[in-house]
């Protein structure tokens, strides 16, 4: 990054925060353009004297009446609270500005201290808002990170701008780039060990964008201010439009491309495009032409077309040349032919990523922050190896110890990923928010830990039309008026929402599994991958259904029900292969989305197409609290074996109602009730559960929907009640 760039940056975040920094009377004008296409043409105003709104208030239509604690970042998660249960105190936003005054006293005064200033404002200005006319919606932070982003790129053009120049010019790129075999890469795994393979295999791809747009950034001449969204295999950045940034956007692209080729040949490719976008496209001007939607719009197409065309002449010759090389032994965890480490003693072996992959994940378990230091090291000292601009550079595993150790050597990071922990004290270092709650790292133990049955829940979820609400999710519905219809449409509130969902799969994942984000017990499951909008866990069964509420209902607290999310969780044998069983979910996962009438928000159980598809409201009350918890209640005095018993038997007659309703056997179901009254010298107590217990039962058996949602409880009830030892009698899943 030239020095004048690295200036404006810091200038811009600085001052657009309402911190004095030096500025020259040119600086002062780019930073006044920057503020002004930041602000989306908005007026500032005075720091205000109020709390912040989320940035969903306007997301999918209005959501107001919250707003947000003016606390910094913390790993607990942090939610909005309804408007008027908190007051506004001005000594609590003032505590974040003097801590962000105390924290760039210790920060270096060049590009290395970048990364971290950016740290710094995330953690102490999220939850404040921006000095912005008409948006209690904008953070302070979002504010000044697009205000350095533009004003870098005004530098990088390297000719004065006007305001009007600003707004015609094509003056930016607007950047997309999204990995392709992700799925493939991730489940190709075939052995014992292949929960621990999983985690690290998901987050070697996160390190691997996240050095990617490093990589970049660097190229253009800009920092991480620059970087609008990352996250699930997919970034988009605000570049400058210049003829050095298109050229450095090409040959990283091939370059790493080249490497990802080299290391696991045609199974991962990231794709990437550009778009060349004036000011009035980022203030979204004219509103009637819905310019900013169409900028994205084209960014995506370009990304598809590389997609379709990936490979040069010279890359293919290259593929097709190489012979299959290593040994004819294949890696028992991939299935790779290309052996590196054979052990003698179990007779088989591991490629060198796989190996690697073992290596990462004893690293992910650390309940200490750990880094990634990437830089210019010794072999001896590499963890592994990634391509750079120049050739080649080196990746440690570290924890804080050993990072302190080096720069007391003099070594100096390229770059430095501090995960879970915001650390401004150290050059060049990143926050990587990482979604790593883990309770076990063998599948066997997280069966065991089951309540009932002894199974493994696979859970995957996914946010509902989260593409459409990126893409119009502002626009205002049922509003013909072009300019009140797209009145909450700008860039940084676009840059605001993805960050704030970035920040919920990554980062407070980890606290709602866990318990400490609503002081509920700690969860028997352990995150695959959480990122971008989409979860995938695999745990104790019931306690992956557990998962998947407490995160459905946090997204909703979260987004001020703004959006929904839809998921399937599956039940499997330990040793059943984790490849399939997460086919399988997906399918579960489709299920749910495919619901209807109120859109999607759903859940799907067992396996697909057994009709345990519910939107979760209907599941959460009606089948969990309703009929199961009527179960619970008349099968809860000890005499849950006989329960089991019964609702076997009650199970298959209602499968039968339930594929053709006029067999429906009701002389044998209500035999089958009866059976289950008390004697005649029961209490009276018991017998008035027993009637109102089969006077439910016969009436939910009758009808469909409720027919549906009783066998699902019935199955849920006697998954959770049977006794380890005990064959299971008929099919129940």
């Amino acid at each position: 990054m030239r020095t004048e760039t690295a200036e404006i940056t810091r200038t811009c975040l600085l001052r657009s925060a309402g911190l004095t920094a030096p500025v020259s009377s040119a600086e002062s004008e780019i930073v006044a353009l920057a503020q002004w296409l930041a602000a989306g043409g908005q007026p500032l105003t005075a720091p205000p004297q109020r709390l912040l709104r989320p940035v969903f208030t306007h997301l999918n239509g209005e959501h107001g009446g919250f707003v947000l604690e003016p606390e910094p970042l913390c790993d607990i998660a942090q939610m909005p609270t309804p408007e008027g249960r908190t007051v506004y105190r001005p000594q609590a936003a003032q505590a974040r500005l003097e801590a962000v005054k105390a924290g760039c006293a210790k920060l270096p005064q060049s590009e290395d201290g970048i990364s971290p200033l950016l740290g710094l404002l995330e953690q102490q200005l999220t939850n404040l808002p921006a000095p912005l006319e008409g948006s209690d919606d904008i953070s302070l932070y979002d504010y000044c990170k697009l205000t350095a982003a533009i004003g870098s790129c005004i530098v990088e053009r390297a000719k004065p701008v006007t305001q009007k120049q600003l707004r015609e010019d094509r003056c930016f790129l607007l950047y997309s780039a999204d990995f392709s075999g992700i799925q493939s890469f991730i489940y190709t795994v075939h052995t014992h060990g292949a929960l621990r393979a999983l985690r690290s295999r998901s987050f070697v791809l996160e390190l691997l964008m996240e050095h990617y747009m490093d990589e970049l950034l660097t190229a253009c001449g800009v920092s991480r201010a620059n970087l609008l969204y990352s996250g699930g295999g997919h970034c988009y950045l605000l570049l400058p439009n210049t003829e050095a940034a298109i050229a450095a956007m090409r040959d990283w692209n091939l370059r790493f491309n080249d490497w990802l080729a080299e290391q696991f040949g045609t199974r991962l490719f990231l794709a990437h495009g550009w778009t060349e976008c004036t000011g009035d496209e980022l203030l979204n001007r004219p509103a009637e032409d819905a310019p900013q939607k169409a900028m994205f719009r084209r960014v995506s197409g370009e990304v598809s077309r590389h997609k379709l065309h990936r490979f040069s002449a010279r890359q293919l010759r290259r593929l097709n040349s190489e012979p299959p090389g290593g040994t004819d032994r294949e890696c028992k965890v991939c299935g790779q032919a290309k052996v590196a480490y054979w052990n003698e003693k179990t007779g088989d072996g591991r490629c060198y990523w796989c190996n690697l992959f073992e290596t990462i994940s004893r690293g992910l378990l650390q309940e200490t922050t750990f880094f990634f230091w990437v830089g210019d090291l010794p072999p001896k000292e590499r963890t592994f190896s990634l391509p750079c601009l120049e050739g080649e550079t080196g990746v440690a595993l570290c924890d804080r110890f050993q990072v302190d150790a080096r720069r007391k050597a003099g070594q100096e990071a390229r770059q430095l990923y501090s995960v879970n922990q915001y650390r401004p004290d150290l050059p060049r270092c990143t926050i990587l928010h990482l979604g790593n709650y883990v309770s076990a790292t063998e599948m066997e133990k997280l069966a065991e830990a089951s309540e009932g049955i002894p199974r493994l829940g696979v859970c995957r979820m996914d946010v509902d039309n989260l593409g459409q609400s990126f893409v119009a999710g502002f626009e205002q519905p049922g509003v013909s008026n072009p300019v009140e219809k797209s009145q909450y449409v700008s860039l940084v509130r676009t840059a605001a929402f993805s960050r704030r969902m970035s920040l919920f799969f990554k980062g407070y994942i980890n606290s709602i599994l866990n318990g400490t984000y609503d002081k509920k017990p700690p969860l028997n499951v352990t995150v695959v991958y959480s990122g971008g909008d989409d979860v995938f866990l695999v745990g104790a069964w019931n306690d992956a259904i557990e998962a998947a509420s407490r995160i459905r209902s946090a997204l909703r607290t979260y987004t001020c029900g703004a959006l929904t999310i839809s998921g399937g969780v599956g039940l499997f044998q330990a040793k059943f292969p984790i490849r399939v069983a997460a086919a399988e979910t997906a399918r579960l996962e489709d299920e749910a989305k495919g619901l209807q009438q109120p859109e999607k928000d759903g859940v799907a159980l067992f396996g697909a197409g057994t009709g345990h598809c519910y939107h979760w409201d209907a599941f959460l009350q009606t089948v969990q609290g309703e009929k199961l918890g009527l179960l619970e209640s008349f099968f809860g005095g000890g005499d849950a074996e006989r329960g089991n018993s019964m609702l076997y038997n009650i199970l298959n007659l209602l499968r039968e109602a339930q594929a053709d309703a006029s067999k429906m056997p009701l002389a044998r179901y209500a035999y089958l009730l009866s059976r289950l009254a008390p004697p005649y010298s029961a209490p009276d107590k018991k017998k008035k559960a027993y009637k109102a217990f089969s006077e439910k039962m016969y009436r939910w058996g009758l009808e469909e929907e409720q027919r549906g949602q009783l066998l699902t409880a019935i199955q849920l009830y006697v998954y959770l009640h049977r006794k380890r030892n005990q064959q299971q009698k008929g099919e129940i899943a």
